[in-house]
């Protein structure tokens, strides 16, 4: 094997691992936004706008006590 191969599948083996890290990456971050809106929708006062702008919204992502008069 030349130099030349052994740069080619150093490489290849680069831009593999560099494209596993950005997948993490993005399902980390798709994570941390859907438990951020869950977390912000649970506030009364967003959770009754969101319903008012037509959205619905269940118990189980309102988990709030004072949030069950919004159903």
């Amino acid at each position: 094997m030349n130099s030349t191969q052994e740069l080619g599948e150093w490489w290849t083996q680069e831009i593999v691992t560099a494209r596993d890290d950005v997948r993490l990456l993005a399902s980390v971050v798709l994570v941390m936004n859907t438990n951020y809106f869950a977390q912000v929708a649970s506030e009364p006062s967003l959770a009754m706008a969101l319903q008012q702008a037509g959205l619905s919204i269940s118990q189980k992502s309102c988990p709030k006590k004072n949030c069950s008069d919004l159903e």
